[in-house]
């Protein structure tokens, strides 16, 4: 039986978030409104990285993510493969 992740997003092979946290996802297109967010970046539909919205362009041109773990942060330019979803 699937789960709610499954059903919505398909099969991963990455690990799932906590199972306390509840996730609800919001695709975007405008990246200017990021900052401070959760999300999380896919290219073509592959999952890439999911971190924290730390610092946006006014533009949305130019997000840096915030990340845990040995890397911190990431600078991601916006490019029309990659997608971009709020997560909670």
């Amino acid at each position: 039986m699937k789960n709610d992740t499954e059903k919505m997003h398909g099969p991963s092979s990455r690990s799932v978030p906590p199972a306390d946290r509840f996730i609800l996802w919001r695709a975007v297109d405008d990246w200017s409104q990021l900052q401070g967010l959760d999300i999380e970046i896919r290219d073509g539909g592959e999952f890439i990285d999911r971190g924290q919205g730390e610092v946006v362009t006014g533009d949305g041109s130019l997000l840096w993510l915030q990340q845990e773990g040995a890397t911190q942060r990431r600078l991601v330019e916006m490019q029309p493969k990659l997608q971009v979803q709020i997560y909670r």
